[in-house]
């Protein structure tokens, strides 16, 4: 989408914003329109009362949702030595876990706290001391006593620290997640906040929050994380010189920790709506739609907040003002009592990822027009690929041409799409689909040869150059990611605990 000064009737400037594309699909995000949390994230500035799970404060680093091979990290990282001592967060009852991994038990805990929340403790401890044979057993895992079903209080001794697992090559850690209900298949919440705020077991208080300073940041920010079609211009009437601007499915995440933000934004007349969602709450409607230019404008604000981390996400909602115009959003510019704190990340994966599932006849072209230098293509019948991803969001990056033709694609087996990827033109890396904003979960997608094209189209191929996600490529058919749910309870001894 080309970027070029539009000046109506009467009207010199209109902010050199982006011009109206005539995109096919302009309504694709209505079913997003309606939902309350439209990235499915949950920020979590209200802290859970508790007290830090490990006997000694250790540092970490917000990594929730951060990307891991099949699913998207479901918590924070303690590390911390091996045999450190857990403690229980809140008080609650127990469930003793174990799974195996690589022919070793990988020890976890849930606790079902009395605050109706529910607490995983993962990579507990399964060496003998002094040793990382694996075989401690659950002597060197869980407290001495300690059997399915114990009620526990609050600051408790409950386990050790270890490196069970998929921790083996990281180093002793306790994997720590809180989740919504006592349930273990629940939800997993954002536990940054908690964890930042909570006292040692000893009464030793936490860190105070640092005093939030007022931050200005571009649109550029590279913590922003954008989803869709945006493209980058010119102005110097924007912040900075430069906005971003869509006008088909896209969206922004954008993650702070702080008290305050604005979003800046140029209102003009080929400006529309956008829906604004803040830690998870109601999308409120946001007309950028204007007579005459106004850069540099707070368009929405969050209001006063809790000291703490939030989560705000914009999304594209191809709806004009009442006065008409267009359906452009744009972003130029945040103001932020506090700083930016990374989003989840929007990563490529080349064509060739072997976690994607090729049938029939492929063939592979190496040019450097090409995102990692190659694409794949097809163009008989029983072509097709399959990829299946933990995540919320996917895009198809392809080659088009005069003689490409359309590809069927159907996500988490829905109503099939017509991808038409016909240009009288050569154009690499388009971005020719994109899946919007999903549920965080599981997903399946598949593209297929159909035969078909556009008339002024010389040829039928289909191609795949690049796959953009936030989340991860797992194996097709594999089952999703294990969580507390999938674990073996570990029964305790008939006769009564033992030690």
């Amino acid at each position: 989408m080309g970027i070029t000064p539009r000046t109506a009737p009467g009207t010199r400037d209109r902010g050199a914003l982006c011009t109206l594309s005539a995109a096919a699909g302009v309504l694709l995000l209505a079913a997003l329109l309606v939902l309350g949390n439209p990235f499915g994230y949950r920020a979590s500035a209200t802290a859970i009362p508790m007290v830090f799970p490990l006997e000694s404060r250790v540092p970490f680093t917000h990594e929730y949702l951060a990307p891991r091979t099949g699913h998207l990290h479901q918590g924070i990282d303690l590390f911390a030595p091996k045999m450190a001592k857990e403690v229980a967060v809140v008080s609650g009852t127990v469930t003793l876990q174990v799974r195996n991994w690589d022919g070793l038990p990988w020890y976890s805990l849930w606790l079902a706290g009395d605050d109706g929340h529910g607490y995983s403790y993962s990579h507990l401890n399964n060496d003998t001391p002094g040793t990382d044979n694996g075989k401690g057993g659950l002597k060197y895992a869980f407290a001495p006593g300690l059997v399915t079903g114990s009620h526990v209080t609050q600051g408790q001794f409950i386990a050790y620290c270890g490196d069970s697992g998929n921790a083996e090559a990281e180093g002793p850690q306790l994997h720590f997640e809180i989740h919504e209900t006592t349930s273990m298949s629940s939800p997993a919440i954002d536990p940054y906040d908690s964890l930042y705020g909570a006292p040692l077991a000893d009464g030793a208080a936490p860190p105070a929050w640092p005093v939030p300073a007022l931050t200005w940041y571009e649109q550029t920010n590279s913590k922003i994380t954008y989803t869709g079609a945006w493209t980058t211009g010119k102005d110097p009437g924007g912040s900075g010189g430069s906005y971003i601007c869509a006008d088909s499915k896209a969206g922004a995440l954008i993650w702070f920790v702080g008290t305050h933000l604005d979003l800046l934004a140029t209102k003009g007349v080929t400006q529309g709506k956008a829906w604004l969602s803040l830690d998870g709450g109601p999308p409120a409607s946001v007309d950028l739609y204007n007579p005459t230019a106004l850069h540099k404008q707070v368009v929405w604000s969050t209001g006063a907040l809790t000291q703490g981390t939030h989560t705000v996400s914009l999304v594209w909602a191809g709806q004009e003002s009442a006065a008409g115009g267009g359906t452009q959003v744009n972003i130029d510019a945040l103001s932020v009592t506090g700083k930016l704190i990374q989003a989840p990340v929007l990563s490529t994966s080349q064509q060739s990822n072997s976690l994607l599932t090729y049938r029939g006849a492929w063939k592979t072209s190496s040019t450097s027009s090409a995102s990692g230098g190659s694409f794949r293509y097809a163009d008989s019948s029983g072509a097709s690929v399959t990829m299946q991803f933990s995540g919320v969001y996917v895009a198809w990056i392809a080659r088009k041409s005069a003689a490409s033709g359309e590809a069927k694609l159907t996500l988490d087996g829905g109503d099939p799409v017509v991808v038409d990827l016909y240009s009288a033109s050569t154009l690499y890396r388009q971005k020719v689909w994109n899946s919007g904003v999903l549920d965080d979960g599981t997903h399946v997608l598949k593209i297929e040869w159909v035969g078909e094209k556009d008339p002024a189209a010389s040829g039928t191929s289909i191609d795949v150059d690049a796959l953009q996600l936030i989340g991860a490529f797992d194996s097709v058919g594999s089952a999703p990611w294990w969580g507390p749910a999938d674990c073996t309870t570990i029964l305790p001894p008939p006769g009564g605990p033992g030690g």
